[in-house]
């Protein structure tokens, strides 16, 4: 025998069978199914709050099954039973929250067993940059239950969540928020933090001045050093050349020409730099431009080019701030 609980109001004579089975009984003595009265303890206790009909469903596995709901009073009309667990709901919790991060997403996944009052219909999520400053992130969350390869529930009753595009850098603070939609009531967790590390690098060359003559082409090597473990791992290169001379010309010389990226792995590019006859005399900046994410590292050289300057001593600073003098 299954009992159920059928929420809401009864609708005779269309209301079907239907409901949450909340117990299960097997009766092996015929006494109890000689058409004598017994008596079977039902716990209601795991019920939301609200209005409910009991019905039994008998199955002998030869008859087809039989089915009634409980009734009550002189003319048989269907019981109904009301349940309250408002008075049970929680003022405070503080729920395990399980944070990963995920790189290659920029997402932070979050994962926490579900509040066991039987009155939660849903759950919020808060999510801020600021301390203290809870904003509505996602709302209606549901709870879940792992299941096994024949489809069997096992293990908590869990909720999670996620939360994108994650800007590294910055400190996220979340709390998660149990809600009760009937009853009007809620319960926050604290707020939890976690700090999203950007990394840091550095783009290196052999040397912050070269020499070159109009008319010639000559190439350097610029290098990635990873300092921090990056957030973002490919590093974008691009070249500030707004400096640059008419007749000078700086590129990246990757196999597919276009865009460079340096990794950890592949950390290392040729650049070419190609100069005409036309060429003007002078000390010429260019800047190299790494970018990972929001977080941008810079490494400036120096190109000179003067036929008499070539044998001339070069007197440099290993941070120019000015730029390169010269000794005569």
């Amino acid at each position: 025998m299954e009992v159920y609980a059928n929420p809401g109001e009864y609708m005779d004579p269309d209301w079907v069978y239907q409901g949450y089975r909340i117990a299960e009984l097997e009766l092996t003595d015929p006494e109890d199914v000689a058409g004598n009265l017994f008596t079977y303890t039902v716990d209601l206790s795991g019920l939301e709050s609200g209005d409910y009909s009991l019905w039994v469903r008998a199955e002998d596995g030869v008859n087809p099954p039989v089915a009634d709901y409980a009734l009550t009073g002189p003319y048989g009309d269907v019981a109904v039973f009301s349940i309250d667990q408002s008075a049970t709901f929680p003022i405070s919790w503080t729920p395990a929250i399980t944070a990963v991060v995920s790189r290659e997403q920029a997402r932070l996944f979050l994962e926490w067993e579900a509040l066991s009052h039987p009155d939660v219909d849903h759950y919020n999520l808060y999510v801020s940059t600021q301390p203290f400053s809870p904003t509505l992130h996602s709302e209606g969350l549901s709870a879940f239950r792992q299941t096994d390869e024949s489809g069997q529930p096992f293990g908590p009753v869990r909720v999670n969540a996620g939360v994108s595009n994650l800007v590294p850098g910055n400190t996220y603070y979340y709390s998660v928020e149990a809600v009760d939609v009937e009853g009007g009531k809620s319960v926050r967790s604290p707020e939890a933090a976690i700090y999203i590390p950007a990394g840091d690098f550095r783009l290196n060359t052999p040397s912050w001045v070269y020499r070159a003559a109009p008319g010639t082409q000559m190439s350097l090597s610029l290098s990635l050093e990873v300092l921090e473990p990056l957030f973002y791992p490919n590093v974008g290169l691009s070249i500030d050349g707004l400096r640059t001379p008419p007749g000078m010309r700086v590129w990246f010389d990757t196999p597919l020409g276009g865009d460079a990226y340096l990794t950890e792995a592949e950390s290392e590019v040729v650049v070419a730099v190609d100069l005409l006859d036309s060429v003007a005399d002078g000390i010429y900046p260019i800047t190299f431009v790494g970018s990972s994410g929001e977080l941008r590292r810079s490494q400036t050289i120096y190109i000179l080019v003067n036929p008499l300057m070539l044998y001339l001593p070069v007197v440099y600073s290993q941070y120019p701030a000015g730029g390169v003098s010269t000794g005569r």
